[in-house]
């Protein structure tokens, strides 16, 4: 296991989650123009989505460059100063918070993105900055539900 200056799969790491960032950023540039019956639940779904990209890049590399007003290329990225991870992180809650308050615990069709993930990934969030007292509250809300539905 030895590396040198390049690495490719840490690069495609970086790659894959901040196109996955620049997605979400393009839907939220344009959310004015959107109008649909479901269109809070798709920004909070997307909430999440680019608060799990952001999680992932904390874990692998620490301290990232934060864009959330606008779209980025990968070649951009790297010429930006880092952001500190605290900030990261804080906008990471920021996203789960959203995607919390407007997600259903039940989502249909299969598959789509719960209340009960969000909160999920928030606690796994927070364990990561040793927030264990807001883990512990995190977790205590999911737990009831998730005890109901196995009745």
């Amino acid at each position: 296991m030895n590396h040198g200056g390049i690495n490719n799969e840490l690069r495609d790491v970086m790659r894959f989650n901040y196109a996955g960032i620049t997605r979400a950023n393009f839907v939220f540039e344009n959310q004015d123009r959107l109008d649909f019956p479901a269109k809070e639940r798709l920004l909070a779904e997307i909430s999440f989505i680019r608060a799990y990209y952001y999680f992932t890049l904390t874990m692998y590399f620490g301290d990232m460059p934060l864009i959330i007003d606008r779209r980025i290329s990968i070649s951009e990225v790297t010429q930006l100063d880092r952001t500190p991870q605290a900030e990261v992180y804080a906008q990471i809650e920021r996203d789960l918070d959203r995607a919390i308050e407007v997600l259903p615990w039940i989502n249909l069709p299969v598959g789509r993105i719960t209340k009960g993930a969000a909160m999920a990934l928030k606690g796994k969030v927070l364990l990561y900055q040793n927030k264990f007292a807001e883990t512990a509250k995190c977790w205590k809300r999911l737990s009831p539900p998730i005890r109901q539905g196995m009745r």
